[in-house]
């Protein structure tokens, strides 16, 4: 806590010397390094963006891993030119939020939390998961065992086949079926053949299941 202190102290200083007119970059370096040694991270954020270094702002949030504050940040400066990034970019709206999708749902699923914060990010998981294009919704939804999350999102999107498919993947195939043939509102001859092969591949279990128990 004393070394944070004092490099808090030591960054506002340089950072009052930064501010002036004829300070130089080596100035503003040493202000931002001893505020992040601080953990004084928006006082750093609010000297660069004075000094209209928005993109080095951005950076450090995003290598503080403060990535909810970096999707606030880019929304709030996002027609400045320094910030239009192409959506590979590290730094780019599509970057950031794969980012904070994975670090809600880690939180969200350890068991370590309590209860209030494992929701808490679960919320904010579905909040990030919303704002992507529909192909990392459904990577990330995926990845992170939410599949019944995106069999929903799938439905809702009218994307009967593909929500069909993947709860016949999770042995789900009565369920599949009645989305693909009851749920669709116009299923094709596809469908209908599929959500037959489900019904009988799903009857064919439950007799199988039937005899087991019998035989046990």
């Amino acid at each position: 806590k004393q070394s944070q202190i004092f490099f808090d102290v030591a960054g506002k200083a340089y950072a009052l010397c930064a501010r002036r007119e004829n300070s130089t970059d080596e100035i503003l370096k040493r202000a931002v390094g001893c505020l992040r040694k601080a953990q004084n991270l928006g006082f750093a954020v609010d000297l660069l963006v004075s000094k209209g270094r928005l993109y080095q702002a951005l950076k450090l949030l995003r290598d503080e891993h403060r990535y909810d504050e970096a999707l606030t940040f880019l929304e709030t400066h996002q027609p400045h030119t320094s910030l239009d990034f192409p959506p590979q970019h590290d730094l780019s709206q599509h970057s950031l939020l794969r980012l904070a999708a994975s670090v809600h749902a880690v939180s969200a699923q350890n068991p370590q939390r309590s209860e209030k914060s494992r929701d808490a990010s679960y919320i904010l998981f579905l909040q990030k998961v919303d704002c992507m294009t529909a192909e990392d919704e459904e990577h990330y939804l995926s990845q992170h065992g939410y599949k019944t999350q995106l069999v929903e999102r799938l439905i809702k999107r009218k994307a009967y086949s593909k929500a069909g498919q993947l709860l016949s993947a999770e042995g789900k195939k009565s369920e599949a079926a009645d989305v693909l043939c009851k749920i669709n509102p116009n299923p094709g001859s596809k469908d209908f053949q599929l959500g037959i092969e489900l019904l009988l591949a799903h009857a064919l279990e439950e007799k199988c299941d039937e005899k087991e128990r019998i035989l046990s």
